[in-house]
Formats: structure tokens, C-alpha cells, sequence
């Protein structure tokens, strides 16, 4: 969610406007529940933690990309 370049809710609308059925997983090492813009929240399909582990990480994308 934070970038040297762009912030996360920047990237979101990037990328939502290239491929608007993109599937985004937000990560940071911050809590970021309420960094993520209001009309982002819904569009954000898992948030993960770091540090996560490998199995957290599949598990997570597992449930995105069922």
C-alpha cells in the first residue's frame, strides 16, 4: 500500500481501469484497513500481513482465485 512511486490506492485504480475484473491481494507490513480508500474496500478481495509465510500466501491466493 505504500510505494515510493504511487500509493496503493493509486495502483488500485490503475490497475482496475486496465482489467477492471482484476483480482488484487493489498499487503503491508502496516495496518492498512484504513489506508484503503472507502470505494476500494470492496474491490480489495484479501489483505495479507507481513510478514506472511509461503502457506498463508497460497492460501490466500487459493481463495482469491477460486
Amino acid at each position: 500500500m505504500m510505494m515510493p512511486e504511487m500509493d496503493g490506492n493509486s495502483a488500485i485504480c490503475n490497475l482496475k481501469k486496465i482489467n477492471p475484473e482484476v483480482a488484487i491481494i493489498a499487503c503491508s507490513g502496516r495496518n492498512i484497513q484504513n489506508m484503503l480508500k472507502a470505494n476500494h474496500e470492496n474491490q480489495v478481495l484479501a489483505i495479507l500481513s507481513k510478514p506472511y509465510t509461503n502457506q498463508e500466501l497460497l492460501s490466500t491466493l487459493n481463495l482469491v482465485l477460486k
